[in-house]
């Protein structure tokens, strides 16, 4: 006989969340027949973060050059909370910037046109191909940007201490992306794990520069040559032979 809940009444929990993402809620509980686990509908919900940055004076530039008005964007000793929707963000690339004793300038001018957040392509070692999303090694900064190259902490100091100037000098935040799978096809890392080049069945590759098509199976390229090849590869979709955006036939 199944009981009689004759005082059933809402209960009430709370959960603080401390950390900002995304995330995923359900309930489970013992069936009434105490056999079975039962887990309710999945519930969904963001967290955003708490950002912190120095405040500045209003941006109301009084002259016609806004990078020549110092009155207007200046930064205050004093913090303030800003929400996602009012951070005005800038993209930078820091191996156009130079070695870190040269990004103060970039800094300046950034902060005056209004910028309260760098958006930094990844800093790591990049490979032969010079993009910064293509990473030679995901362990270590690049080269290309630090002052002291052989520095003992691989440079994270000197970078901290630029981070900490664009902050706290010209109250500019920092975000950077997480591409830790952009993997050079140069890096000593695929030779150490060859099993990394190893691809799926029904994979079409290009063996670049010749661009010829073929369809491999857990195949791996040469990685013990002398000359590591660049390879490109992308997954077959519909027995899809060649995808006409790279069809040999369409160049």
């Amino acid at each position: 006989m199944l009981p009689a809940f004759t005082h059933a009444r809402p209960i009430h929990v709370d959960l603080p969340i401390s950390a900002p993402g995304a995330f995923c809620y359900f309930i489970e509980h013992d069936s009434l027949a105490g056999s079975d686990r039962i887990t309710s509908r999945k519930g969904y919900f963001n967290v955003d973060p708490i950002i912190t940055l120095p405040a500045r004076t209003p941006f109301f530039p009084t002259t016609t050059s806004p990078l020549a008005d110092l009155s207007s964007g200046t930064i205050l000793d004093k913090p303030q909370t800003f929400t996602l929707d009012s951070l005005t963000i800038l993209s930078v690339l820091a191996k156009w910037m130079g070695p870190t004793s040269e990004w103060e300038k970039h800094f300046s001018e950034a902060s005056k046109r209004g910028y309260n957040m760098l958006h930094w392509a990844p800093l790591q070692q990049r490979g032969s191909s010079g993009s910064p999303y293509s990473i030679f090694d995901q362990l270590k900064y690049d080269k290309a940007i630090l002052v002291d190259r052989k520095a003992a902490d691989g440079g994270l100091g000197e970078i901290d201490t630029a981070v900490k100037l664009a902050r706290e000098k010209y109250g500019l935040g920092g975000v950077t992306d997480v591409v830790l799978n952009h993997t050079a096809f140069d890096s000593e890392w695929l030779h150490e794990h060859p099993e990394a080049g190893e691809l799926a069945p029904g994979v079409i590759c290009w063996d670049l520069p010749q661009d010829t098509p073929r369809t491999t199976h857990h195949t791996s390229p040469p990685l013990s040559s002398s000359k590591t090849p660049s390879w490109t590869c992308l997954p077959t979709w519909h027995n899809l032979v060649c995808p006409p955006r790279l069809s040999p036939a369409a160049t």
